[in-house]
């Protein structure tokens, strides 16, 4: 039996995903937390899981820290993102941070149960759409984008200022000082060489960060 873990902050994503591994004769979720840090506490006490499932947008320590300390907990232990953000721009951050696969919450629970079931024998998962991207792109430096110069940290707070939060918002989401944020914000415009949050709202929009 596979056994996940789930972070998600939707109480309904965790019960609806509950009530579909049971029909599975494989696969079952064992626990549900609405926090990362939540499954890096349970991890510490418990190791009887082989999958960690995990959203990207929860309140507490973001989406890469808590990956490196699930990683320093079990470093053979896959993670898999399931969210409805961005897969191409995504994907790519995570999977090289250490995440196993990629699937987006639109394309169905069933994509996640393949991504699960293919994991667990040491495969990657992420879309078909994503595969030809990569294919694509692989080895084209013309195909680079100035983001993908940017940070972890950096690239989350672009979002979160490409998104309209504010630096109390995104404060509050991430865990940190206003001012560390409005130093971020500076070395993202300088990287980008962009003026304001506006330019960095468009920026995001046109190179499909957000939609």
């Amino acid at each position: 039996m596979i056994n996940i873990i789930l972070a998600d902050d939707h109480e309904v994503i965790r019960d609806g995903l509950k009530l579909i591994l049971e029909n599975t004769n494989d696969i079952r979720l064992k626990k549900g937390v609405s926090s990362g840090m939540e499954v890096v506490n349970e991890l510490k006490v418990n190791s009887n899981y082989q999958i960690v499932v995990l959203d990207i947008i929860m309140e507490g320590k973001n989406i890469f820290d808590v990956i490196e300390d699930i990683k320093n907990i079990n470093e053979n232990l896959p993670i898999i993102i399931f969210s409805m953000n961005n897969e191409e721009q995504y994907a790519l951050r995570l999977l090289n941070s250490g995440a196993s696969g990629y699937v987006c919450k639109t394309s169905g629970t069933e994509r996640l149960i393949e991504a699960i079931r293919k994991v667990i024998k040491g495969g990657k998962y992420y879309s078909d759409n994503l595969s030809l991207n990569l294919i694509q792109n692989f080895g084209n430096k013309d195909k680079q984008f100035d983001h993908h110069d940017l940070s972890n940290r950096e690239f989350q707070i672009l979002v979160h200022i490409a998104q309209g939060d504010d630096l109390t918002t995104i404060s509050n989401k991430l865990f940190i000082g206003k001012s560390t944020i409005s130093n971020y914000r500076s070395n993202i415009l300088k990287k980008l060489n962009l003026k304001n949050n506006s330019d960095l709202t468009k920026y995001a929009y046109v190179n499909g960060i957000i939609e």
